[in-house]
This record gives C-alpha cells, structure tokens and sequence, in this order.
C-alpha cells in the first residue's frame, strides 16, 4: 500500500484546489504510514528526542509574542534524515498545514521561521499574490527572531545584521535565484529590512494594517516605502 502511495507523482485536493507532491499529502493525512513517531501536541518525528517537542513549544511561542495569538496550529513533523526531508517535500503544505523540517531544524528559531510563514500567509489571504516573497521571508525570521540573520531584540530601530543600504538590492533582486542553494545573504537582506518598517509601524499592527490595505486595493510598494538611509540607534 505504501509503495502505491509513493508510486502518485502528484494528487489534487479537492478542498483546496491545490496540487502537492503525494508523499506529503500521505505525511499530512497519515503520518504514521510514513513510520513518523507521534510525539503528542502535534508534533511528529522520525524518532523520540525532547528537542522536538521543545522546539515546537517555543517557535509557536514566538509565533504567539509577535502576533498576540496564532490563527493557525500547524502539525510540525521534525525530519531526522536528509531522505525522510526530501520525500516530504519540506515546507509548510497549505491549508492543511503540515511544517516539515530538516534534520537541522530542531531549533526554536528554524521551526519558528516556518510557522511564520504559515501564520502570515494564512492572515494574508487572498491578498498574499500582491506581496513579494522578501517580505514574507523578512517578516517569518523576525518573527522567529532567528539569529542568524536578525540581531537579538533591543532599544534599536531595526535588528539588522548589517548596514541598512545594503539590504535594498533585495527589494528588485529576483528572489528565487538570491535564495537558491541556502544562501543567507537575501534572509539577512529581507529580516533588515522588515525590521525596520516593523519597529516603525508598530509591529503586528502595522502589518494587518498593510493587509486590509492591500485588500482595499492599494498596492503593495504604496504600503512599503524603504528608508534609503541608516538611522542610528536609539540607546
């Protein structure tokens, strides 16, 4: 039954309209076929190990810090092999929401980023097509208050790693080539940038605020305007 089910290229979920690689479809629907273990409070893994749950734990709560409340509760399957991460395709599955992550994703801050993401799309809605995918990606490592391409929260302007001229090219860069191959540049790049505008918007305010603008039919670089300059710290 298994290797009939792996055997599907692709299977079209009715509900959502959306096609998806079938060994994710099966994870999402059943992951247990796929020997994933389940660890409880919807977290699901190739094997038993405490990170996971608490790393699941502490990405939803950041997740909840920044938005005040989720609107979406994603099962996160941690992958412990680079094989169980490929046949699940990775990446958040719409609607049904399943988070696949890699064997180096058992952090707060990778798990973090992903149900970001899940949790800003979801909000968006429809509207999301209007919204360029640097700002989706700047918006989850805030979110997630990934280290590595955002500095830690303080009295600052922004959380950039490094000088704020240097993370506009991302804004015309062609973004699937910029992050192609695991690069981290665009990530340090996009998280600058949606720092900024965050800390003077006023955070998730600013940002649902955006996404009833886009609703009402502005456009997305009316809503988002770069300061083209540095501003120096507030400390």
């Amino acid at each position: 039954m298994r290797r009939l089910l792996a055997a599907a290229v692709v299977l079209l979920i009715g509900v959502t309209g959306l096609t998806v690689a079938a060994p994710a479809v099966t994870a999402l629907a059943c992951p247990g076929c796929y020997g994933l273990r389940d660890l409880g409070d919807g977290v699901w893994a190739e094997r038993d190990d405490p990170r996971y749950e608490i790393a699941a734990r502490g990405a939803r709560g950041r997740v909840e810090f920044f938005w005040g409340e989720r609107t979406t509760d994603p099962r996160v399957v941690f992958c412990a092999s680079d094989t169980c991460y490929r046949r699940l395709s990775g990446g958040f599955q719409r609607r049904g929401w399943t988070v696949v992550l890699p064997p180096e994703g058992a952090t707060e801050a990778a798990a973090g980023r992903e149900l970001a993401l899940a949790e800003f799309h979801d909000r968006a809605g429809p509207v999301e097509r209007k919204i360029p995918l640097w700002f989706a990606e700047g918006l989850a490592v805030l979110v997630a208050a990934d280290d590595r391409y955002v500095t830690p929260p303080a009295r600052r302007i922004d959380r950039c790693r490094i000088p704020y001229e240097q993370a506009l090219p991302v804004v015309t860069a062609d973004w699937a080539v910029a992050a192609s191959d695991g690069k981290d540049w665009p990530f340090t790049q996009a998280g600058c940038l949606v720092s900024r505008w965050s800390y003077s918007h006023g955070g998730a305010m600013g940002v649902n605020n955006m996404i009833s603008r886009l609703e009402n039919g502005a456009e997305f670089d009316a809503v988002f305007r770069t300061d083209p300059l540095p501003t120096p710290a507030l400390d």
